[in-house]
């Protein structure tokens, strides 16, 4: 191409190339295969900050027409047949001729100017992710399309941190169904890069705006059927979905957990807008457990004085210690491990711990367990272990008349067998607890907003991996390596 001399283009014709030099372009002198290699934001920008979206848009009126909002106003004194003429001509009723022309054309490799465009458009506006493709098989990393736009009521977040919750290993596992392939993550903090019209507030009625930090609740109800509307209790809505679980990676708009560069937010999902005062570390350190424990502890509540045993030093046990702490334990037992993790009980609350790769006998854990409550069983026990042994054991523990929450065992690892005698000798209230609501997530954030709290869940990482090595941040969760697990996108 020369500066100066009217340029053609198979498929533009002579309309198009003398447009194409009177745009000034800001490269000039670019011959036809350099330009195709260019981004396209650079090589064909008129001016500084307008940028086309792509060569194959090139081709046709609309993309001229986008860059250049002046055509119809320029052209000569000519009449009917002028150079203003043809071109609203063309603009209004010749499209399908250019795009015909410029289509056809093919490169010697044999793709056609339209098929190359894409391709470069592709690889230019994707995002990565870490993708679980097979049960017991390493995650796969793959390439999406980028998300630039969201429907009514609809997000795109621009992932910052995502937490490795117990949950993601138990479907890494094969433990509980989910449509294959899924991109897992339900623990996620970012910024907001899109919002869609009429998603104005978030849940807590906070002003949103392009580039807030936020987290969200990880699960969508439908608020219709009967466990929401009927039985109030929406974490077993018939419909529920929940981000990193429920949604296959194939199905647009794809991105719909936390182990990826960006996540499209569903309308209907629980926003929350996070102050600049409350760290995203001790946001994702919570993670679902805090809220979890919220809800199970607002199920079976811990009264003022109570003795609390806790089965499990994970996120879910931890994050138990502190709720029960808070809500007026005066004695907390704190079984699990390994060290570093009982290091971390006392930290968050614990008066005692008993390490179980120490005392290995379930029996003779009992008998520690009810020697620290004063010989007759703690008056709430929370098992949050997600092993199906620890049931067996955990409910010899209450004392008579007291409670056992079963809080762990959110995935299907196996069955156990007991005597059910033991619930009525004992007059046991045994409890589940499934999820969380919003309001818990709420709840979880202003706890997070006293100090002590905050400094605590966010010390609790301990490891923290790119997303490329998902793979190791999984098996470290798996092996109980570390303390709170991070991926950094």
């Amino acid at each position: 191409m020369l500066c100066g001399r009217n340029w053609r283009w198979p498929g533009f014709g002579f309309i198009a190339g003398f447009l194409m030099n009177r745009m000034r372009l800001r490269k000039t002198c670019i011959p036809p295969m350099a330009a195709i290699g260019t981004p396209s934001s650079t090589a064909w920008s008129p001016t500084p900050g307008m940028p086309v979206t792509g060569f194959g848009g090139l081709g046709r009126i609309r993309c001229l027409r986008n860059c250049m909002p002046w055509l119809r106003r320029w052209g000569t004194r000519r009449g009917r047949g002028g150079i203003r003429w043809r071109l609203s001509k063309l603009a209004r009723g010749r499209r399908r001729q250019s795009s015909f022309y410029f289509n056809r054309f093919n490169w010697p490799n044999g793709s056609s100017c339209s098929t190359i465009a894409q391709r470069l458009n592709n690889k230019m506006s994707t995002v990565k992710a870490a993708v679980l493709t097979a049960y017991e098989q390493p995650l796969e990393m793959r390439e999406f399309p980028s998300l630039t736009a969201a429907g009514p009521g609809e997000a795109v977040v621009r992932v910052e941190i995502a937490g490795i919750c117990g949950t993601d290993v138990h479907l890494w596992l094969g433990q509980l169904n989910v449509p294959l392939p899924v991109i897992l993550g339900h623990e996620t903090v970012g910024r907001l890069e899109v919002i869609g019209a009429g998603l104005t507030q978030d849940w807590r009625g906070n002003p949103l705006a392009v580039g807030d930090r936020v987290a969200w609740a990880s699960s969508i109800v439908c608020g219709e059927c009967y466990y929401c509307r009927v039985k109030r209790q929406p974490t077993r809505c018939l419909t529920r979905k929940a981000y990193g679980i429920s949604y296959c990676a194939d199905t647009a708009p794809h991105l719909r957990g936390g182990y990826a560069e960006q996540i499209h937010l569903r309308a209907g999902t629980a926003i929350f807008r996070l102050p600049e005062s409350l760290s995203s570390d001790a946001v994702v350190g919570a993670g679902c457990a805090l809220a979890t424990a919220i809800h199970g502890l607002e199920r079976c509540p811990v009264e003022w004085g109570d003795t609390v045993i806790v089965q499990g030093t994970g996120p879910v046990g931890l994050a138990a210690i502190a709720v029960a702490k808070q809500a007026g334990a005066t004695k907390i037992l704190a079984i699990g491990g390994p060290p570093h993790r009982l290091v971390l009980a006392r930290e968050f609350g614990a008066d005692e711990v008993i390490d179980i790769g120490v005392v290995t006998d379930a029996g003779e854990r009992q008998r520690l367990a009810l020697a620290f409550a004063g010989g007759y069983g703690a008056d709430v026990v929370i098992e949050c272990v997600g092993y199906p042994n620890a049931v067996n054991e955990g409910i010899e523990l209450p004392r008579d008349g007291g409670k056992f929450l079963v809080l762990g065992q959110y995935a299907n690892a196996g069955n156990i067998s007991f005597n059910p005698h033991t619930i009525t000798r004992k007059q046991l209230v045994v409890q589940g607890s499934w999820g969380f609501e919003p309001r818990h997530v709420d709840r979880g954030l202003r706890m997070l907003e006293i100090p002590h709290w905050q400094h605590l869940f966010a010390n609790e990482i301990t490891a923290r991996f790119p997303l490329a090595e998902a793979n190791r941040a999984l098996e470290t969760v798996k092996n109980w390596s570390a303390g709170k697990t991070v991926l950094i996108p």
